[in-house]
């Protein structure tokens, strides 16, 4: 129901640009005909009612005012100013159609705060799907209520001929129905009252006017928090009337102007359920019906067809998208362009599962997953740690390409559409690898997509970028089965590889560049065994740091010489990370676990 939300958003916005060009198309045809001012608002219910359309060089839209490139992305056809994916987005960002206007927004939204927190765009288009609903339903129901209500008061009507009946329950006439639709007028007319008054409500009926206002009305009712719809919807019946006021002059002559305006003006005053019901039709906005019909002039054939033309122009440029806009920008050639979504993600949702796959991931127990340039590493709750080498190979991928990594097409189901994303690139990590499960990341615009394959997709997962709150969680790996936390700096993530804990020789936990030249290790011993480890000599070892004790053990870490970093930027890096390993790791561990620093005197 969110999707059909934002569709009746994206409809919305491009309705109130088309109202305010029909709104200026009236008052370049205020002196026309008013069907004309009629035959407009159709435009305004096609884009309200359809989400798709033509594209045209001669559309409205392709004025220096708009640019509707962003708008287009999902393909000339579509305007969509919110994206269907905003709430997955790690910088989410919309468009009004307006450059100026696009900056100013997208600025202002707020940025998915991490797993720990609520997405807030996602909360803003909940409450706003159901306060719709809400406002649909109320409107609904109260439209059907006041329709009932009418009918019961005309069911003592008497048939006069026809479809023409007469009550003494009403005081003014209008049209009631839509398959049959009746004309009710009250008791004491004149036959000349009868006769301009008859021809005007069959006017209706011959337009079929009853189903256009029901379709207007049930377009009104989709897009009730637009204010300018209900404005629209208000100007319509206007012109409805008018245009049916003016063709009973000029079939009758304008003999009859004074009569028709007294009786029009009797009605509204002696009405006394004035606006019964929005479906049926009345005798609206009298004022300005009279002040039409005393200036009625049989228009002239140069203004008439000057008329039809300004119409048919801004009927097609307000109903045709863009033509051109809507064109992808050229997408980067993966020659080194397309970088790898290095970074640290947690799992968001789970966008697509294999229809013969039992395994449902569980957000809680989903790992922290670290895209280094050199490994892909998975940090569970736990603090045990899975390092997959990896290797980023990067290509554009289109629709058919990504179907084709689906099973057969009689056995998959719920396939994500990428149509919608304009920059659409996967990175194979581990294709050649067969000692993992093999990854592919795809790049979707702002999301992040982890697919795990094996012949097939099984599974695609939304990652979500980890916030800055949460890296004090994410930074401290915990080795139950030591009863230790090691504090690990985010840099470690990219550069590092820790090992896991280890029972053997004492090891608590190794890193190192991959793939396997060792940083450092922290190793802990009884008191009984470090009499012996201090006396010993590791020719791999270039210094030990004793740095932290407790009453069953020491703690050592050792740094290991001949360390060759793999680029130059881990090069750079080197000194940083071991001036981080001193300052964050071992104090780290010293406070998380509550050892005592290590003194040579002790």
């Amino acid at each position: 129901m969110r999707e059909v939300f934002l569709s009746v958003l994206n409809m919305s916005v491009t309705g109130c640009y088309v109202i305010i060009a029909v709104l200026l198309g009236r008052l370049l045809l205020k002196k026309a005909p008013k069907k004309y001012s009629y035959l407009l608002w159709s435009t305004v219910g096609f884009r309200l009612a359809c989400p798709i359309s033509f594209a045209s060089v001669l559309s409205v839209f392709n004025t220096g005012l708009f640019n509707m490139t962003k708008a287009q992305s999902a393909g000339e056809t579509v305007l969509q100013y919110i994206p269907p994916n905003i709430g997955r987005m790690a910088e989410p960002s919309l468009t009004v159609g307006i450059s100026a206007a696009n900056t100013v927004i997208s600025e202002r939204l707020p940025v998915y705060p991490g797993v720990s927190g609520v997405n807030p765009i996602d909360a803003w288009l909940l409450a706003g799907t159901i306060i719709w609903l809400i406002g649909l339903a109320a409107l609904a129901v109260y439209s059907l209520l006041s329709y009932l209500k009418l009918r019961k008061r005309v069911s003592t009507a008497v048939k006069l001929t026809g479809n023409v009946f007469e009550a003494d329950t009403i005081r003014a006439p209008f049209v009631l129905g839509f398959v049959k639709p009746r004309i009710y007028i009250p008791f004491g007319l004149t036959e000349r009252e009868k006769s301009y008054i008859l021809r005007h409500e069959a006017c209706h009926i011959d337009r079929k006017d009853p189903v256009i206002k029901l379709a207007a009305f049930l377009i009104l009712c989709l897009h009730w928090f637009n204010p300018l719809v209900w404005l629209a919807f208000m100007l319509m019946a206007r012109d409805m009337e008018m245009s049916c006021d003016e063709k009973v002059l000029s079939e009758t002559g304008g003999d009859i102007k004074s009569d028709y305006s007294a009786s029009l003006l009797s009605f509204a005053v002696g009405r006394r359920f004035p606006g019964a019901s929005p479906l049926a039709f009345g005798e609206s906005n009298v004022s300005g019906r009279i002040k039409n019909i005393l200036r009625f002039k049989k228009p002239r054939v140069g203004m008439t067809a000057l008329a039809a033309l300004l119409c048919i122009a801004v009927i097609v440029s307000c109903a045709a998208n863009p033509k051109g806009s809507g064109e992808e920008a050229p997408v980067a050639e993966p020659s080194g362009e397309i970088q790898p979504p290095i970074g640290m993600y947690r799992f968001e949702n789970s966008i697509y599962a294999s229809p013969l796959s039992s395994y449902a991931p569980v957000k809680e127990q989903m790992p922290t997953y670290f895209l280094g340039t050199y490994s892909m590493n998975l940090l569970t709750n736990e603090g045990d740690m899975t390092i997959i080498p990896v290797v980023y190979e990067a290509s554009v991928v289109d629709e058919t390409s990504f179907e084709a990594q689906f099973e057969s097409a009689d056995l998959s189901f719920g396939i994500p559409d990428i149509s919608q994303y304009n920059e659409r690139a996967v990175f194979t990590l581990n294709e050649q690898n067969m000692s993992f499960p093999r990854y592919r990341v795809y790049r979707m615009d702002g999301e992040i997509w982890l697919a795990l394959v094996g012949g097939f997709t099984h599974h695609i997962f939304q990652l979500t970028p980890v916030d800055a709150s949460d890296l004090a969680q994410v930074r401290r790996i915990s080795f139950q089965n030591l009863d230790l936390t090691v504090p690990l700096p985010l840099d470690y993530a990219d550069m590092l590889f820790p090992r896991g804990a280890q029972s053997e020789d004492n090891v608590v936990i190794e890193a190192g560049f991959y793939p396997g030249d060792l940083l450092f290790r922290i190793v802990r011993h009884t008191n009984a065994e470090f009499e012996d480890y201090r006396a010993a000599h590791n020719a791999d070892v270039d210094s030990v740091l004793h740095f932290a004790r407790n009453d069953s053990y020491v703690y050592s870490c050792e740094l290991f010489k001949d360390v060759v970093p793999h680029s130059p930027e881990y090069a750079e890096k080197y000194d940083a990370l071991l001036a981080e390993l001193h300052s964050f790791v071992l104090p780290g561990m010293i406070e998380e676990n509550g050892l005592t620093p290590y003194d040579e005197g002790d």
